[in-house]
């Protein structure tokens, strides 16, 4: 190997792991002193909103149980964490119509263990995304939809989504999995997964039921014109159509 190749690997190998190395492990709680960075539960951020404020592409934030009264704007690569669907809980009632919002396109990291609770019933979504990201253990409620997709690559997994009239909305011409989620939902012309345009889809192994009327139910699984879609061992009942094309 000629030197100046040794030496452009070996500083090519140096600017990755610098790369690296910036991404930071950030907390938010609500006993913490609110201190930036907030890299320890001491000095934790008090707001999600605030610690993600700060971060770099790649950084990691923990967010202790609580109650989180607030809407997040997220514009950047991060991971975000809670401690659990049922106590670390991120409240935006009377805010905004969007509660979590994953703005630009592009690698989205994770958004993981958390309640979001929507504005009001039928008033925007509870999360939106245009990043690809994977979204897990969450409940999902109170608000028009549940989880929308504008042209994301995402993967929804074990999602518990209800009070809403769509679980989740995509138009996405990428690829998308959707699985071991359930939604339940009793309002008139509810739709648990709706599929626009494009794309390819696996959903699988989601509990999809409607309980009430039936005559005022709406669809299952709705599919307009994706490129191509997977339907597999779900189980959907009560819906006016379990799946539609």
């Amino acid at each position: 190997m000629k030197p100046k190749y040794f030496i452009f690997l070996c500083l090519s190998v140096f600017i990755l792991s610098t790369q690296y190395s910036l991404s930071t492990i950030r907390y938010v709680s609500k006993t913490g002193t609110s201190t930036p960075p907030y890299t320890s539960w001491q000095t934790a951020a008090d707001s999600i909103q605030k610690c993600i404020n700060i971060c770099v592409a790649g950084d990691t934030i923990y967010v202790a149980n609580g109650i989180y009264k607030e809407n997040l704007i997220i514009n950047t690569q991060i991971f975000l964490s809670g401690l659990s669907m049922d106590s670390t809980i991120i409240d935006g009632t009377g805010l905004e119509v969007i509660t979590v919002y994953f703005q630009t396109s592009g690698a989205g990291g994770s958004f993981e263990n958390f309640k979001v609770i929507g504005k009001g019933f039928n008033q925007g979504a509870c999360i939106v995304t245009f990043r690809n990201i994977l979204i897990k253990n969450c409940r999902l409620t109170q608000n028009q939809r549940g989880l929308s997709n504008i042209d994301a690559a995402i993967v929804a997994e074990n999602l518990i989504i209800n009070n809403v009239t769509n679980g989740i909305w995509s138009g996405s011409f990428l690829t998308n999995n959707f699985k071991n989620n359930l939604i339940f939902l009793n309002t008139s012309s509810s739709t648990a997964i709706s599929i626009e345009i494009g794309g390819t889809y696996y959903i699988d192994n989601n509990i999809l039921l409607y309980n009430n009327d039936f005559e005022t139910a709406g669809n299952g699984i709705s599919c307009g014109w994706p490129k191509k879609v997977y339907i597999r061992n779900n189980l959907i009942s009560g819906f006016l159509d379990n799946i539609f094309f």
